[in-house]
Parts: C-alpha cells; structure tokens; sequence
C-alpha cells in the first residue's frame, strides 16, 4: 500500500525541499492532469518564493512540478534526474554533496545543487551536460531551469502507479571551497575540447558501421558461395 501523505504534511515536506535550496529561489508551481501530463503552467508567472509559494495546492491525484525562475537566468542550481543510488554514493564521495535529493521512483533521484555562484544560462547547461556524463544520468534532462517533481506530491507518470515522491535528505548549498577543489579534479571541457569529442565519437561510430557492413558483407558472400557449391 502507497503511504499517501495527508495534505498539511505534504506541505510541509514540500516547503522544506524548496526552502533547502535557498529562500531566495523563485519558483513556478506547475500541475500536470492525468498520467499523460497535460501540463497546466502560466508563462507569464514570474514565481514565488517558498514561503509564498500556493503549496495548499497540492493533491494526489495529480503531477505536480516546479520551475526555478527565471527562466533566462541567471542560474545557482543545477538539476540531475533519474540518478541511481550508486551514482549518489559516487557524487557524495567525490565531495559534491547534494543539497536536496527527491525519490521520484523506487531507486531514482533528482539531484539537486545550489552553487556558490550565479551562472548564465550557456554556462549552466554545459556543467548540467557534465554533470550527466560523469554520474551517468538522464542525458536529456539537460537544460537550465527544468522543473522537478516536487516532494511531497505523488509520480503519476505511466509504469510509476502514483508512487510517492518524498524528500530523502537535505544539506547545505556548496561552498566556494567544495566547489572550486570539484571543479579541479572533474575540469569542464572547453568547447574545442567538446567538439573534438563528439568529433572521435562520430569517427569510431563510422568505423564500427563500415566494419559490420564489411563483416554483413564477406557473411553473405560465403553464404552465396555455399549455395553454389
């Protein structure tokens, strides 16, 4: 049986998330109806602080997500989703401790950084990027004010069966000091440096393509010359 929270306590849980990753975050507060998601979200909602925030909203017969505003940056979180339990330990150990995680699933996280610094949003959406490779998360999650579930509601997404998303931890936003020593031992790739990756991974895609279709090719070859004999 699912534990469903009772609404006060579903707020409760839900400002706390929010309110770990700084009172000063705007966010936009966004249902989505049905398991298919019509998401129900005003474009022209600047968002609210936590403690503004219409939590009193939530149900739990809905999706509900929330936005960090604004939407053009300047950014101070970064977003990873669908990060399993080995990458947490990973992260944890490689001194870049999360400051809210979110189970959004049995065995899957949203992981939530609050930065030292602000970033605009080409520079954030490269560390998110890096980010993913490293701890090998979902790759399309990808872009600088992405909404999360939030913590307290229910994941209505098909296959999920309404599974409570609850707040597993909270901890402090990352100091200059933590930040900095991670950033020098995992350094963000340059854009030369990015482009030359993608470069030798398209090369080493072709040469295995151009190797299967020689391999497909010498098969049907004996296949042909055995039927003849």
């Amino acid at each position: 049986m699912l534990n469903i929270l009772s609404q006060e306590s579903q707020v409760a849980e839900a400002r706390a998330f929010l309110t770990a990753l700084g009172p000063d975050v705007r966010w936009r507060l966004i249902r989505a109806d049905g398991p298919e998601g019509y998401w129900s979200e005003r474009k022209d909602d600047p968002g609210q602080p936590p403690d503004r925030l219409p939590l009193d909203r939530m149900d739990a017969i809905h999706n509900w997500h929330v936005r960090p505003m604004p939407l053009t940056g300047p950014f101070v979180l970064t977003m990873l989703d669908d990060t399993t339990p080995a990458a947490l330990d990973r992260m944890t150990s490689d001194g870049l401790s999360p400051t809210a995680v979110v189970a959004t699933s049995p065995g899957r996280y949203e992981i939530w950084h609050r930065w030292p610094w602000a970033m605009p949003k080409a520079k954030a959406g490269q560390l998110i990027r890096h980010l993913q490779q490293i701890y090998h998360t979902d790759p399309g999650a990808n872009a600088p004010g992405r909404p999360g579930r939030l913590s307290g509601s229910c994941n209505r997404k098909p296959g999920r069966n309404g599974c409570p998303v609850r707040l597993v931890s909270t901890g402090a936003a990352l100091t200059d000091t933590q930040a900095r020593t991670w950033l020098r031992r995992f350094p963000v790739p340059t854009e030369p440096q990015v482009r030359l990756i993608i470069g030798i991974d398209l090369i080493w895609r072709k040469m295995i393509y151009e190797q299967s279709n020689r391999w497909l090719s010498l098969s049907l070859c004996r296949q042909s010359d055995s039927l003849r004999a």
